[in-house]
C-alpha cells in the first residue's frame, strides 16, 4: 500500500509546476491522469496491460492528488474525514469487529 507523503523537496517541485501551468492546467490533468488509472485498472485486471503499467498510472494519480492538496488548501484535511467516514461504513457493511481476531 502506497503512503506516500511527498518531501520537502518534492512538494516544492509540485507547487513550482502548478505555478507555471497554473490551478485550471493542473486540475484538468488531474482528470486526465485519474482516467488513465482508471482505463489502466481495467486493462490489468483482464490481463491486458503489466504490473508496471498499473503502478505508472497509480503513481500519476498520487502525484495529481498532492497537486490538486496545494492548489485547494483543505482538501487534504478533508480526504482524511471522508477516508475515517468511509472506512467506518465500510467496516459495518460487512461485519467487521471493532478489535480484530
Amino acid at each position: 500500500m502506497s503512503a506516500w507523503q511527498p518531501s520537502e523537496t518534492e512538494l516544492h517541485l509540485l507547487r513550482h509546476i502548478i505555478k507555471i501551468k497554473g490551478n485550471l492546467h493542473q486540475t484538468a490533468k488531474a482528470m486526465e491522469e485519474y482516467a488513465e488509472a482508471a482505463a489502466a485498472i481495467a486493462r490489468y485486471g483482464i490481463g491486458e496491460a503489466p504490473l508496471i503499467e498499473l503502478a505508472d498510472e497509480l503513481a500519476d494519480t498520487e502525484i495529481m492528488c498532492a497537486q490538486l492538496c496545494e492548489i485547494i488548501p483543505e482538501l487534504s484535511e478533508r480526504i482524511s474525514k471522508q477516508r475515517a467516514i468511509k472506512l467506518a461504513s465500510i467496516a459495518v457493511r460487512f461485519h467487521f469487529p471493532a478489535t480484530p481476531q
